[in-house]
């Protein structure tokens, strides 16, 4: 790991080591007869990557060869029992292996902690008190599973080997099912319920195999590459338009980005925001140059100014949000929520049976209120420029960080995945956000 000048005490080894040295620091106990600890400690850093997999591949295979056990929406008694096995395991070795690191809690995570603060106290205005509360309770297992074991171990490096590994194992595996699997009318769904799903997931592996082809080893280069080649196959036979123009931009604008903040010693996220604000700009003068409005854009882009009928959906949470704009209607109590939900009672037509708003954004504020939405964006914000101080010493991990970062803020643009327990894009965001904050602080080093 390039954690230059960052240095840790052990207090049951009485060496001082740097987080890199870290498995031959556990090497040391597995000469000496301690391979049981090695074992919990490798087990330890796989945690976040086993949630990511369970969510990824091994909960829609189980709801695949299990179809009476409930519909794609619907929580399953086994996917509770799995993240309070997993919840359980991570509290019980972070209690082990945390007195014997020094632990510094990334200043980003601190907008994350506020957030989960917030929702928290939802709960008691919420709409669906009860509900809420049982949703809150599966989101902080889930941020604790994924947060806490790369805090206190630090190992980036093995994380995402791991994480690249759980990803190639899930496009392999909807690449197999299109021999086993019929395409639905819209496209290739793979495992999932819905094409924009296997969307999803081919496109957080187009990312990591790109970082894997660009600074692995050559097997796994050439691995990399192997993988790059089918998330890509899948991606188009998914024909997930959002996902694939997503998993293109994020890279080009995260690398430009980056070129540019490390050139100019400027904050990635400044970069961002002017970038955005130029292409705007340009947009807006072309249209008036060329006579076409946003809906002659939007036909062009997406075939559709509606957004496959999102806009209506946007249009009745708007109006949602207006009754309760401050704090919102509580967290995760306004999709389904019973017969008498107001998403039921008052949605126009085929909203009322929608499960978000499409739009991760409007379901925050919808939620948690504006209050909670200034936190989250500012969480988005402070993530991507720990990315930026990251990339001084790693440009190779700043580069994933801010792709998948970049990635998860474009795309719940058109879909709702921020902050939704056990969502695989949510779950990738916090490994996302924990690495580029970790990583972004140096201390000073102890001497032996």
């Amino acid at each position: 790991m390039d954690y230059a000048g960052v240095c840790y005490r052990s207090k049951f080894l009485n060496v001082a080591w740097l987080p890199g040295d870290l498995y031959r620091t556990m090497d040391f106990y597995r000469n000496k007869g301690l391979s049981s600890l090695h074992k919990l400690y490798r087990f330890y850093v796989l945690i976040p990557t086993l949630g990511c997999f369970f969510a990824a591949v091994a909960s829609p295979l189980n709801l695949l060869l299990r179809p009476d056990s409930g519909s794609q929406n619907v929580k399953r008694p086994e996917d509770l029992i799995f993240w309070i096995f997993l919840t359980g395991s991570c509290l019980l070795l972070t209690g082990y292996f945390w007195p014997r690191t020094k632990v510094c809690l990334p200043r980003n995570l601190l907008w994350l902690l506020l957030y989960l603060l917030l929702a928290g106290l939802s709960i008691s205005w919420a709409f669906a008190a009860d509900i809420s509360f049982k949703r809150y309770g599966q989101l902080i297992m889930v941020v604790t599973c994924i947060t806490l074991p790369i805090i206190v171990t630090r190992e980036t490096n093995s994380l995402i080997s791991d994480l690249f590994i759980c990803f190639a194992l899930a496009v392999c595996i909807n690449f197999a099912a299109i021999f086993t699997i019929p395409p639905t009318k819209l496209g290739f769904s793979g495992i999932y319920g819905q094409k924009n799903h296997l969307g999803l997931i081919a496109a957080l592996a187009f990312l990591l195999s790109l970082h894997e082809v660009c600074r692995g080893s050559l097997g796994r280069r050439l691995l990399g590459v192997a993988v790059l080649g089918v998330a890509a196959f899948l991606l188009l036979a998914s024909g997930s338009k959002t996902s694939l123009g997503i998993a293109v931009l994020a890279p080009l604008l995260a690398g430009l980005s980056l070129s540019i903040s490390i050139s100019f010693g400027v904050s990635p996220a400044g970069v961002i925001t002017y970038l955005c604000a130029l292409i705007a700009s340009v947009m807006f003068i072309t249209s008036d140059i060329f006579q076409f409005d946003q809906d002659d854009v939007l036909t062009f882009m997406f075939g559709d100014p509606t957004f496959s009928g999102r806009t209506n959906i946007w249009a009745f949470v708007s109006d949602m949000i207006e009754r309760k704009p401050l704090l919102g209607w509580g967290y995760q109590s306004f999709w389904l929520v019973g017969p008498e939900a107001p998403s039921v009672r008052e949605a126009p037509g085929f909203v009322g049976f929608m499960l978000d708003a499409h739009n991760g954004y409007l379901d925050t504020i919808l939620q948690t209120g504006f209050l909670g939405l200034v936190l989250l964006v500012t969480l988005i914000i402070s993530s991507i420029s720990a990315a930026g101080r990251l990339a001084k010493t790693n440009i190779y991990h700043a580069w994933l960080v801010f792709s998948l970062l970049l990635f998860t803020a474009l795309h719940n643009g058109m879909e709702s995945t921020l902050v939704r327990s056990g969502d695989i894009l949510w779950l990738v965001f916090l490994v996302a956000a924990t690495v580029g904050g970790l990583t972004g602080r140096v201390e000073p080093k102890t001497p032996v």
